[in-house]
């Protein structure tokens, strides 16, 4: 089975050092790669 993590918005501003748009700039690419999921309004999944 792949590595599942879940998490928050409010969680990746805190654990990175980035502007919001550049936060959502980067989930937006890797949910067109499939990479992550969003699996209700602020909480995405990432499939490793």
């Amino acid at each position: 089975m792949k590595g599942r993590y879940s998490f928050t918005l409010e969680e990746l501003k805190d654990a990175f050092d980035a502007t919001d748009k550049a936060i959502l700039q980067n989930l937006y690419r890797l949910k067109t790669k499939k990479k992550i999921v969003q699996i209700r309004k602020g909480f995405t999944q990432f499939f490793q």
